[in-house]
């Protein structure tokens, strides 16, 4: 009996240190396959198709999305993005754990049509959550403002998910995710190939 691979859903306010942490675990885990979504952007600097995303054309992004290819879409100035179906099952189908980085509201789409196992990400009060925004230094302060408005939204949002990590110190953060993924591993559902394989020592 194959098992399938677990989806781990990284969320979190802007800020929070989702991505870093999600980069961070799954150099830890190179059997672990991050999601690569699709957008209509054009790439950036050293981006590679396929590689940091897919890059698609408007056409073939909205035929996707016609076509229910897509767990989860969104526009973010102007651009497409969208999480592949397709993409994702044929990792979980063979057994290999899939980790993506994706917003609270994408996350509560993929969590309707697939199971999940889903992270919420947040440093250790607002205060830090704002200094963090502030030395980014990608944001103007009304952007910054916005965001900080949102991620009272957002927050909200973590009474759903299965597990919240406090990012106060990275390393204890990364710690604490490669425990869950550990832990997931072990339930008996995903041991139940062993199970069947040491209770055959019984009958013979």
């Amino acid at each position: 009996m194959s098992t399938k691979g677990t989806v781990f859903i990284f969320s979190a306010p802007s800020g929070a240190g989702k991505t870093t942490i999600a980069a961070k675990v799954a150099s830890q885990f190179p059997e672990i396959h991050v999601g690569v979504s699709h957008t209509t952007r054009k790439p950036r600097g050293t981006e590679r198709d396929r590689a940091e995303y897919f890059f698609v054309s408007k056409d073939e992004f909205l035929k996707m999305e016609k076509n229910g290819k897509f767990l989860e879409t969104a526009n973010v100035h102007g651009n497409l993005y969208g999480t592949s179906k397709d993409e994702v099952a044929q990792y979980i189908e063979k057994g290999t754990d899939v980790v993506l980085d994706i917003d609270v509201q994408g996350a509560a789409k993929i969590r309707k049509k697939i199971e999940a196992v889903a992270i919420f990400i947040l440093p250790p009060n607002m205060d830090e959550l704002l200094r963090r925004l502030t030395n980014r230094d990608t944001d103007c302060d009304e952007d910054i403002k916005k965001r900080l408005v949102n991620s009272r939204k957002e927050v909200k949002e973590a009474y759903g998910f299965e597990y919240l990590v406090v990012n106060n110190d990275l390393k204890r953060a990364i710690s604490d995710v490669k425990s869950i993924i550990v832990s997931e591993r072990m339930r008996v559902e995903k041991r139940i190939g062993f199970l069947d394989e040491f209770l055959k020592d019984y009958e013979q």
